[in-house]
């Protein structure tokens, strides 16, 4: 299911980096967590600035300044439509609390490894 969506897809570096290795998945926010600095030059700084906050998010990385809530709100601006999220993660908790709020459904889980997806009411 993770490879047949549009938009992008957020998933925890070494899931991320592994999606990209294939023909036919959609795009990811970012494919490991070393590629973010050399990004800073291609974006504009809101787009560089979310990107890594939600990247770090995903990756239990709390060097954000956001709340849950803005996270969320991101993720929708960003376009990310799948998010594959680690099943004992603080990103999982937030997603089974807050994501139905913003969109986001549970869709299935595999191995240690839990998938949201977006879909707007």
């Amino acid at each position: 299911r993770i490879l047949d969506k549009e938009g992008l897809v957020l998933a925890p570096d070494y899931i991320s980096s592994m999606l990209t290795t294939f023909d036919d998945t959609g795009p990811v926010v970012e494919a490991r967590t070393l590629y973010i600095p050399q990004r800073k030059g291609y974006l504009d700084d809101e787009e560089y600035r979310n990107r890594a906050a939600v990247y770090a998010w995903v990756n239990n990385d709390a060097s954000h300044d956001y709340s849950e809530e803005e996270i969320l709100s991101i993720l929708i601006k960003l376009n990310v439509k799948t998010i594959v999220v680690e099943r004992n993660s603080s990103a999982h908790n937030v997603l089974r609390i807050l994501g139905e709020k913003f969109g986001y459904s549970f869709i299935e889980e595999f191995e240690n490894a839990i998938v949201y997806e977006y879909s707007q009411s």
